[in-house]
This record gives C-alpha cells, structure tokens and sequence, in this order.
C-alpha cells in the first residue's frame, strides 16, 4: 500500500493580509462554504475510491482553516478515515489564525483528531501587526496558546515573519524572547518575502511604506539563529526550527520530494510521477465537482533531470541535505557527476563529509547560489544499460518509465 501525505485546502480569510498571494480568498459567508465544503467532501470521496493510499499525515491549510466550523473539520477528518488507511498515529496539523480561535472550539477541534496547531502569530507587535493587516493583536496570540495547551494540543507550531514594515531588530528580538517563553514545539520563522501585486508591495512602491535594509534583515537572521539555538531549537529546514523530534512530518514529505494528495481549490499534488494542480478558483472547483467534471486544472509528467533536481534542492533546504549514493540508486545518475557540481560551488556555502553534502550557514542564507547552478546544470542519465542502474533496481525501472516518457 503506497503512503503518501494528504493536504486539505480551505481557502477562505475573515482579511486577506496586506503581504499574502497565497490562494486565499475572502469569507464569501455560511452559504458558500458550506458549498466549498461538500465540494471538498466529494473530491476526497472520488479520490478515495481509487485506493491503495496509506495516509502518515493530514494537513489543513489555506487561507483559514481555523475559520471553519470544528464539525466540518470533523466530517473531513471521518471522511479521510473512511476512505484511506490513516496510521494511528497520524500528524493531523490545522492552521489557524489567533483572531478566528476561542477555548470552545479549541476543544471541539482537538475532538475531532487534529492533534498539532500551527497558529500564525507572525509578530508579537500590536503596532507591526496592523502594518501587515492582521485581524489579531499580540495579546490575543498569547491568549490562543494558552488557550489551545488546556484544551489538550500539546503540539503547538508558530509561525513568525521578520523583516516587516517599520520593524526593528529590538521589536525581533522581543517577539522571539515572547514567543519562546510559550515553549512551542515548533517555530516556523520567514523572511518577509514582497510578492508582485499585494497591496504591501503597492505601497510599497508607492514609497509610503519602507522595509528593513538588506544589513537590518541579516541581523534578524542572526538575532533569529542565536535565539533558537539558545532555547534549545534546531533548525532543520532553512526556514523551520524544532525540538528535537518534533519537526513537522507533514512537511518532511515535500523536501523528501515524496508522495502526496492535495484536494480544493489550487491544490498541488505529487503521485506516480506526476504533478498535478486542481482549479484555482473556489467557485469553479465547487462548479466542477457539481457537475461531475474532473477538478484538475493541470498536469504535467514530471521528467529525469527534474526530478532529481527538485530532490537535490529540497534535500538541501534540511539539515539532513543529501546523500549521494542514495541520489545514484534512487535515479541511476552517476556519482562523479554530483561531485563535479559541488566541487565547482564556492567551499563557504557547501559541507562534504564523505558522501553527505549539507549546506553551510553561510550557504543557507545564500541558498539560491547553490540552487541557480544547479537548475542549469546537466545531470545527464548514463544509459538503460549502465550499471550504476542497478539490472534489478525497481527504482531503476521505474525512473527509466518516466525518462522515456518524456523522451
């Protein structure tokens, strides 16, 4: 039975934030999510019916999720029981922003089997929060920890940004000094990242609103390294921090480039070598689905070199970064091909020991010198023929299967 990871899309915002181009949509009402809802319910249902899935993790994301009603949780939740194998112990993770939570629901959702939170708290400023449209305060945050630890979630993940409008490293410092005194299990910590079209790149365009200095950020990052590490956090993905044992096992799927199913609108999904993507609207995912078509928006066979890159790349992202024998079984690429790469890469932004090639903390803050090259670089296959395959290599066979495809 093939494991994979499933992913649930609830895409609607009380406010979409003023820095957001995620497939958030805003609340359109009961009517039209409950719509969204049963929508979602029969897309899971179809896709259950095809079997053979063994689900290690579920994970709501959005837009909102928090913003659903605990019961709707529920029956997604009994409907992905009904029609997968889920483990026992199943990572069950919902996003939630602290404006849409209260000890009511709380304890309905933990009922319901979510058993990790990840709560957007994103800054812990009344004055940068409002900056950044937040429909929560700092003291509301707080209060949603404390919140969700009585009603029962013991697994708590926060999200945090630094680099925002009018932030300083001080007002950084005293957010993560506050937030670990919350004893998450798991801080998530982004640079803010300006993306074309929202309206904090509008403004900030416009001159009205000015962003740290490029040296400003870097002392957030190290301000960022020095405290985790001091609380005893590791940093296992460039942007992800976690106590030992507790990083997020839904996410370690994606950087080990493995399986997943995402359902609702937008959701992206990696099976069997191909990546596909459902409509992007909630409206004609919804009308998709009510007329029997199929929600899929895109699909693309995903070839040789692509692979393997993808997987060199997010492996690189972790701790872990990879290992280069196991990159020769899993693709049949030859060994001296890999080493030639880094050996050609600036020694400051790559650690080799043996065959395991990590990058360094000079190479994580300066990842996408690593991951240009690399995307440009041919990692040519040897041949059907070629040892390095392995004559009876599943792992083999099947790559072969999508190389030739593609050819």
């Amino acid at each position: 039975m093939k494991q994979i990871a499933l992913y649930l899309h609830l895409p609607f915002c009380r406010r979409r934030c003023a820095y957001c181009d995620f497939n958030a949509w805003q609340d359109p009402g009961e009517t039209a999510r409950r719509l969204y809802h049963e929508a979602l319910l029969t897309d899971l249902h179809q896709e259950a019916a095809r079997g053979g899935w063994r689900v290690s993790t579920i994970f709501f994301g959005g837009g909102t999720p928090s913003l659903a009603a605990p019961q709707w949780i529920a029956e997604l939740l009994e409907a992905c029981r009904d029609g997968f194998e889920v483990d026992r112990d199943a990572e069950i993770t919902l996003e939630a922003n602290p404006g849409t939570l209260d000890p009511g629901k709380l304890v309905r959702l933990r009922e319901a089997g979510v058993n990790r939170l990840s709560i957007g708290v994103q800054a812990l400023n009344d004055r940068l929060l409002a900056g950044i449209g937040r429909i929560h305060s700092a003291v509301q945050a707080l209060q949603a920890l404390d919140q969700a630890r009585r009603a029962g979630f013991e697994n708590l993940s926060l999200d945090l940004i630094y680099g925002l409008p009018g932030q300083t490293l001080a007002d950084w410092q005293t957010t993560l000094e506050r937030a670990l005194e919350t004893q998450p299990r798991h801080v998530s910590a982004y640079a803010l990242s300006l993306e074309e079209g929202t309206p904090l790149e509008n403004s900030v365009r416009k001159g009205e609103v000015r962003l740290p200095d490029q040296d400003a950020v870097a002392d957030m990052e190290g301000s960022l390294r020095r405290t985790m590490r001091a609380g005893g956090y590791r940093q296992y993905e460039i942007s992800n921090w976690s106590l030992p044992g507790r990083e997020c096992r839904h996410n370690l799927v994606y950087w080990a480039n493995g399986e997943y199913l995402g359902l609702g609108c937008g959701a992206a999904s990696h099976l069997s070598g191909w990546r596909t993507r459902r409509l992007a609207t909630p409206a004609s995912y919804v009308q998709a689905l009510s007329e029997g078509a199929s929600p899929l928006a895109e699909a693309e066979r995903l070839g040789s070199e692509q692979v393997l890159k993808e997987t060199m790349i997010l492996a690189l992202r972790t701790r872990w970064g990879i290992d280069l024998l196991q990159l020769t079984r899993r693709f049949g690429v030859q060994e001296w091909k890999l080493r030639a790469f880094f050996d050609g890469l600036p020694g400051d932004l790559v650690h080799r020991t043996g065959r395991r090639v990590r990058l360094t903390t000079r190479g994580r803050d300066l990842a996408n010198e690593v991951f240009v090259p690399l995307l440009s670089t041919a990692l040519t296959l040897p041949d059907p023929g070629d040892s390095a395959l392995g004559a009876g290599s599943a792992a083999g066979r099947d790559f072969l299967t999508v190389s030739e495809v593609e050819c």
